[in-house]
């Protein structure tokens, strides 16, 4: 009986541990689905935990890259403010890529949208 339960509570702390140690995006400016009527001046990445930012790439619409002046971080940090470019109409794509602390790579995306006709009001 005293074997089942030490290995139930070895997996129970198991599990909890490793769910616990991955680093994740907590938010960001702008959010991930935001419909916008002025083109931001910057974009802001949002982590649970201390992050080397790796490689961080804008795409619009038609898949073409918007040049961003980022380099890849050596010094990890949990909010990153990358400026952008004077942005047109348009919907776009964050690509990013990073290592949290534990040093598991971590990386997805999130979209925004410039909207022309917000814009014009």
């Amino acid at each position: 009986m005293h074997v089942v339960r030490n290995i139930f509570f070895s997996l129970a702390l198991l599990v909890s541990t490793q769910a616990l140690g991955h680093t994740k995006l907590t938010g960001s400016t702008p959010n991930d689905g935001d419909l916008l009527s002025a083109a931001p001046a910057f974009l802001e990445l949002r982590f649970t935990g201390k992050v080397r930012l790796l490689k961080l790439r804008l795409v619009n619409a038609e898949n073409q890259v918007i040049p961003l002046e980022f380099k890849p971080q050596k010094a990890a940090k949990d909010t990153f403010e990358i400026a952008l470019p004077p942005l047109t109409p348009s919907r776009f794509t964050v690509h990013w890529r990073g290592m949290g602390s534990d040093a598991h790579k971590i990386s997805g995306r999130l979209t925004f949208t410039l909207d022309a006709i917000q814009s014009v009001e």
